[in-house]
């Protein structure tokens, strides 16, 4: 999941809060898009240039001067570019875990496998049967 934000986050983090407050705007987003899931475990990453992988991205930093030299590092980096950064975009990333395996995987239904089955069957509609009684 994505969230473009403008150059304009960069001035907002001055705020000695700016981790913060940055954080509370990729919340907030997160939130919009995907209801229930954040975690506060979640780490945000930032692309550092247009052109990198995804295995090329970067925590963001906690601390706040150490966060304002990467972004300013990101918006410098932008800026050497042909057009400078008119088209500039800091780009973050929340990386959301895959859902568990199922524990329990399917298996061929075979005779042997159906005879191994009966009695647990049989159990559970005694137990619903005398439950509606």
């Amino acid at each position: 999941m994505d969230l473009h934000c403008k150059l304009a986050v960069i001035k907002s983090l001055l705020h000695p809060h700016g981790y913060c407050v940055l954080r509370a705007q990729v919340e907030e987003n997160f939130v919009g898009k995907l209801p229930d899931q954040w975690c506060n475990s979640f780490e945000i990453y930032l692309k550092p240039n247009n052109s990198a992988k995804q295995k090329q991205y970067e925590v963001l930093c906690q601390e706040n001067t150490a966060l304002i030299a990467k972004l300013e590092k990101v918006r410098h980096r932008a800026r050497l570019r042909r057009h400078e950064h008119a088209g500039f975009e800091l780009e973050l990333f929340v990386y959301v875990p895959k859902p568990e395996t199922q524990v329990t995987s399917l298996r061929r239904a075979t005779a042997a496998r159906i005879q191994e089955q009966i009695p647990r069957v049989a159990a559970f509609f005694v137990s619903t049967t005398l439950k509606q009684e």
